[in-house]
């Protein structure tokens, strides 16, 4: 009886804990798609690794309230972009492709961002890929298919969300249909173009604001970050200004932004652990601006970070090498592998590419070969040039001992961070459907 009396407290403390807790004003839902556990405990062991240790440096360290996410969509297991998405925005499930409606399409869902606005807090959306993609789309769209860009970019005009951004959009003038800028434009969105434009615009103004990247740059998405320049967008970029801009205008009301490392799925599709690495260190440094807002307004912010599912199916471990791993060979590719394919593609001969891959990957200095594997390299860029680039960037996640298990994504669970008013609600397992509930009952 004492024993059952102490649980019975105990339960009770505990909820009243997590009832009593102060409820945010400032709201940051952090997104890494396709950034599954095992990709992250990659990037920690990397970090360490470079840094010539064996354990893992912790990536998120500063959101200590951990938990584990199931990412099933309403009608198979292993989900996709727009299921997911739509589960992390509105907290219902959906079918794969389906955008901000229900599994049969009968049925518009709304997200918590949508919520936020109606409370008049400001809402920002921001991304590094295209502002039409299935995640940021499920937080303002209603579409029964994820490949209608141009009638979702429409829905964002509509959508009264205070800032969007990303690298632009993918179907902007589709064929008798008025220009997407020119919708936003019409709705008295000021439309900010690139990093310099972005560096040069004040937080400080009341305009509603479209930010893209430049003029001319890829529309898809921002640069990845193994290959980012001084001229490219960044998601810190955007999340540093995202956080001044809706602060100077909803300081009283509050706000919520969500932001999307979009890429880390792009390079586990491709299979390419530095790539993906370097997605993660760079939503790391997006997170950490929304962590120093936090320091500034403990009481009153609230940070959650999860992925919308696994993909690439990582291990940190592969049957070529049994148990032994070098993970700092990552260190010496500098380009993602898409474009080290296109670069060794444009090679008019075996010397060219010998020498890219030496520069680009190491290989041959940092990345010890064998003749037997130059040799191999060599077979490949005769029977295709692309094909050798892309099996160079595979050997070296074999070095590395980087094993992937599919170009799709798995049905394996997502992490879950948080921090600040209301963190203790996002530990331990729940579903992807869970988090955006549990953030809409904070801010009611």
């Amino acid at each position: 009886m004492k024993k059952l009396s102490l649980l019975l407290i105990a339960f009770l403390t505990t909820s009243i804990i997590a009832l009593g807790a102060g409820k945010p004003k400032y709201v940051f839902f952090f997104i890494g798609d396709g950034m599954g556990m095992p990709v992250i405990n990659v990037t920690e062991a990397y970090m360490a690794a470079r840094d010539g240790k064996i354990g893992n440096t912790r990536l998120f360290s500063q959101l200590p309230f951990i938990g584990l996410a199931t990412t099933y969509s309403d009608t198979r297991y292993i989900t996709d972009s727009a299921a997911a998405g739509t589960a992390l925005a509105t907290g219902e499930k959906t079918s794969p492709g389906t955008i901000g409606m229900n599994a049969d399409h009968s049925k518009n869902v709304n997200s918590v961002a949508v919520q936020a606005k109606a409370s008049d807090m400001g809402v920002g959306i921001v991304t590094t890929v295209s502002i039409d993609h299935a995640t940021p789309a499920a937080f303002y769209a209603h579409q029964s298919s994820r490949n209608k860009y141009y009638e979702i970019a429409v829905d964002g005009t509509e959508s009264g969300f205070d800032l969007l951004g990303g690298s632009g959009f993918l179907n902007p003038e589709p064929e008798g249909k008025t220009n997407v800028y020119d919708l936003y434009n019409q709705k008295s969105y000021k439309h900010i173009a690139g990093k310099e434009a972005l560096n040069a615009a004040t937080p400080e103004t009341s305009d509603k604001l479209l930010i893209t990247e430049r003029k001319g740059a890829n529309t898809a998405s921002f640069a990845y970050e193994i290959e980012n320049t001084d001229q490219d967008l960044t998601l810190a970029d955007m999340v540093d200004f995202s956080i001044k801009y809706l602060y100077h205008n909803f300081s009283e009301k509050g706000f919520f932004l969500m932001a999307e490392g979009g890429m880390v799925d792009w390079a586990a599709h491709a299979n390419d652990a530095a790539s993906a690495i370097g997605e993660i260190i760079g939503l790391q440094q997006a997170v950490d601006k929304a962590y120093a807002f936090y320091k500034a307004h403990p009481d009153e912010t609230l940070i959650v970070l999860t992925a919308d599912h696994e993909t690439g199916g990582c291990s940190l471990g592969c049957n070529a090498n049994g148990y032994d791993s070098d993970l700092q060979l990552l260190q010496y590719q500098k380009a993602s592998k898409g474009e080290l394919a296109d670069r060794v593609g444009k090679c008019t001969n075996w010397d060219q590419a010998e020498t890219l891959l030496k520069t680009d990957l190491g290989f041959g200095s940092g990345v010890k070969l064998s003749d037997k594997e130059w040799e191999k390299l060599k077979n490949y860029f005769k029977e295709s040039p692309s094909k050798c680039g892309r099996r160079a960037v595979e050997l070296l996640n074999q070095k590395a001992s980087i094993g992937w298990t599919t170009g799709s994504h798995t049905g394996s669970p997502v992490m879950v961070y948080a921090v600040g008013a209301g963190a203790e609600n996002f530990s331990g397992l729940m579903d992807n459907t869970d988090i955006p509930k549990r953030i809409s009952s904070l801010i009611q």
